[in-house]
């Protein structure tokens, strides 16, 4: 029972995490669409600082985030560089002055998802539930040991017993 809560469990943290990204991408797309309206340099400085942050994303953090590990960037961080860049801005027009408020309100939604994406880094299951699993499946192991049964069904049984709980985390 234990151990198909916690599939259960992780399953919904995995489905939240995926949310998480799809959030973080849909605002980060938004705010590439934003910046462009900007006027030059500032606009193809933006969108260079964006597609930046998305690669250091995809190709570093992400794989250090499969791994449990919360991501950090190693020189200056992109999204304070997009935060800097945009700040810097000063809109002469009215129609500036309304993509600029629009950009920084993605720009915002932005960030709530990347924390939310992050936050999906630190959350899951205690380390306490997964002692417990397998506690109950070494316990699991021995009683089946004890049943004397023929070696076919015997096999079987370790065997679903062992491969659900080595597949836990996956």
């Amino acid at each position: 029972m234990l151990l198909g809560l916690l599939a259960v469990g992780t399953y919904q943290n995995h489905a939240e995490a995926e949310k998480a990204v799809s959030k973080e991408a849909s605002a980060l797309a938004g705010l590439y669409r934003d910046v462009s309206g900007y006027p030059e340099p500032f606009a193809t400085e933006l969108r260079t600082l964006i597609r930046d942050y998305t690669r250091l994303t995809i190709e570093d953090a992400w794989p250090e985030q499969r791994n449990g590990i919360l991501p950090e960037f190693q020189a200056a961080d992109p999204v304070n560089e997009v935060y800097t860049r945009m700040s810097q801005f000063e809109p002469k027009t009215v129609g500036q002055q309304a993509i600029h408020q629009t950009a920084l309100n993605q720009f915002d939604a932005f960030l709530e998802a990347r924390r939310l994406r992050l936050y999906s880094v630190m959350s899951g299951m205690p380390p306490v539930m997964w002692y417990t699993v397998a506690l109950g499946a070494l316990i699991n192991m021995i009683f089946v040991c004890l049943l004397e049964i023929e070696l076919a069904p015997h096999l079987l049984l370790a065997g679903l017993i062992s491969f659900f709980t080595a597949t836990r985390s996956a």
